[in-house]
């Protein structure tokens, strides 16, 4: 009897190990990368944005859905053919982190925070989505059910291309105050990335492939209101002069005391932005040495007499000249420039008698 069980019990327990081995193997999951067929799939959300003035403060914040321009694309991701997989997607940013959580340092006024809207099945998310806790996107890929998204599967048996980052959602928060036109240069905001898993155990992040970029470029406008000389033309008489006093080229009159006038204004309070503000001053016909033309010789029409002009305030003399001359604003935003002006014989010898006059406009510019 002994003899007869000692096999039996072997053959039984060699069969059981060979069961469970078959098992374990089956518990085994396989993940990988997925990237756009044709490389990284580029978006660029243009923008452009015209503010109030009020908007202009510190958390004011401006909430933007963005349709990206780019086009369709394929996923591929490196799993055997036949295999069916699930999608798991990924977001991260290398911008520098801003004021709040999720919020990135967009420039020096703005921080940006990014929702993507259009991941398969999961809804909008908020940016970054961490590799450590990655969406799965809805539903499987295989080429039985003819939505392969594996490289070595047959061409007719892969999924249909997705647009997966062209929509999102942008909010610009103002950290700092600006004014004028802010010009946002091509900036990207962040990577997609993406992995695929045979079951629904997440791929680890290591396994992820940079799918798509998602960047944004254009320009936000705040109207900037600016008073000169409390709206009204500035009129600067330079009185009479003798002809006879006209004798030096590119000299003032002899004996001429230079006539002095001021340029009030008004923008506001700016004592909180950053932007430089300067008065420009274009004449409407200057010579290539910056003078206002004032008049021009009746014999040959040869400009005989110009106008130059000087920034005195705080006992400076500095000249500026009629073609985009800049004056400095304060930074208070209200003041008053204190300019000087002289008349210049431009063709030497005696002038002719008669009047001259020059106009010029004052436009306030921001940087």
């Amino acid at each position: 009897m002994l003899s007869k069980k000692g096999p039996l019990l072997k053959t039984l327990f060699a069969f059981f190990i060979f069961i469970t081995a078959s098992y374990s193997t089956s518990l085994i999951a396989s993940t990988g990368g997925c990237a756009a067929d044709s490389g990284v799939k580029p978006w660029l959300s243009p923008i452009e944005r015209d503010w109030r003035k009020e908007d202009n403060m510190i958390g004011f914040e401006d909430v933007i859905d963005t349709s990206g321009v780019g086009g369709s694309y394929k996923l591929s991701c490196n799993c055997p053919a036949g295999s069916k997989v699930n999608i798991y997607y990924a977001a991260v940013s290398n911008l520098p982190t801003g004021h709040g959580n999720n919020y990135y340092k967009l420039n020096d006024s703005l921080d940006i925070a990014t929702t993507i809207n259009d991941i398969p099945g999961v809804g909008p998310t908020q940016i970054p989505i961490s590799l450590n806790a990655p969406k799965m996107g809805v539903g499987s890929f295989s080429a039985n059910d003819n939505n392969s998204v594996c490289t070595n599967d047959a061409p007719d048996k892969h999924a249909a291309p997705v647009t997966i980052g062209s929509s999102v959602t942008f909010k610009l928060y103002v950290t700092r105050p600006f004014l004028g036109e802010l010009i946002i240069p091509e900036t990207k905001i962040f990577t997609l990335q993406s992995a695929w898993s045979n079951n629904t155990a997440a791929p680890k992040g290591n396994m992820f492939a940079d799918t798509a970029t998602i960047s944004i470029q254009g320009k936000v406008t705040v109207p900037q209101s600016c008073e000169i000389n409390q709206g009204t033309t500035i009129q600067v008489n330079m009185g009479f002069i003798p002809a006879k006093n006209f004798t030096t080229k590119n000299g003032a009159p002899d004996d001429y005391p230079p006539v002095e006038f001021n340029i009030l204004y008004d923008c506001g309070d700016i004592t909180n932005i950053h932007n430089q503000l300067d008065m420009e001053i274009q004449g409407d016909e200057v010579n290539s040495n910056g003078l206002l033309i004032a008049r021009h010789r009746e014999s040959d029409n040869k400009p005989d007499v110009g106008i130059k002009m000087y920034e005195v305030t705080q006992g400076g003399n500095t000249v500026v000249p009629f073609n985009k001359g800049l004056i400095l604003l304060d930074k208070s935003g209200k003041g008053s420039a204190q300019m000087r002006v002289e008349p210049i014989n431009l063709i030497g010898g005696a002038l002719t008698s008669g009047p001259f006059h020059g106009t010029a406009t004052i436009t306030v510019i921001v940087r």
